[in-house]
């Protein structure tokens, strides 16, 4: 089925917003080369927001390598804005964001998108929490994300147990019609919010997860503004 596609369009845009990850993103870009698809089965688009660090320098190395492609921010405008650049270049049917520290494991993309190929959903979230092997501990990002869960569920009526995931995958064409705005974090909450407004079931899939020690407190913000969100 998937080989059938044509080649100069893409069956998946994987978008990979970037600030100050020069520890991990060449490890992130060497893992999605031929994953899930090979070749011009996908495309990669990575937008560095402004970082500050040696990622730019290490982004040239993969400017012109094929099935990648490079945009930048002159400054760091935020995730959701970051997103929002890559989703403007997007040739795929399939759209999936990948966050650049390997937190989450791109060999779980194949599991992800199956659902969609398959014409059984149209919208797909990772749920990290649904993976019992991922053993996260009761922490309270963890339960700002479970109270963003009830809260979600109180207002639009959708049980999901991972709406922060950076795991969203929609078809291109879906994504495009939510009309997103958001500049920061709170894009998490403004994708949940206009899917359940549109009426489209978002159906979750267990994923793996491997926390890098970033600071609770900026995760835990992220969560919370996507809490006030979700209220408009």
């Amino acid at each position: 089925m998937l080989e059938n596609q044509s080649v100069t369009r893409p069956v998946l845009s994987i978008i990979v917003p970037v600030y100050n990850e020069a520890r991990y993103i060449e490890a992130t870009l060497e893992r999605l080369v031929d994953r899930p698809y090979p070749g011009a089965n996908q495309e990669v688009i990575v937008i560095d927001d402004g970082s500050s660090d040696n990622t730019p320098l290490l982004l040239n190395r993969w400017s012109a390598r094929p099935g990648f492609r490079v945009l930048t921010h002159q400054s760091n405008r935020g995730k959701g804005a970051a997103i929002r650049t890559g989703l403007a270049h997007v040739t795929g049917k399939i759209v999936a964001i990948q966050d650049a520290d390997l937190e989450y494991d791109p060999d779980d993309l194949m599991a992800l998108i199956a659902p969609i190929v398959r014409g059984e959903a149209r919208a797909v979230y990772g749920s990290r929490y649904l993976n019992l092997t991922n053993h996260l501990p009761w922490t309270k990002y963890r339960v700002a994300v479970h109270v963003m869960n009830a809260l979600t569920r109180l207002l639009y009526g959708i049980r999901l147990t991972d709406v922060n995931t950076c795991y969203k995958i929609l078809s291109s064409e879906l994504y495009l019609n939510l009309d997103l705005r958001s500049e920061r974090f709170n894009f998490c909450a403004e994708v949940t919010a206009k899917l359940a407004r549109n009426g489209v079931c978002i159906h979750e899939v267990p994923i793996r997860y491997h926390p890098r020690g970033k600071k609770e407190e900026k995760k835990l913000v992220g969560v919370m503004r996507n809490s006030l969100l979700l209220l408009f």
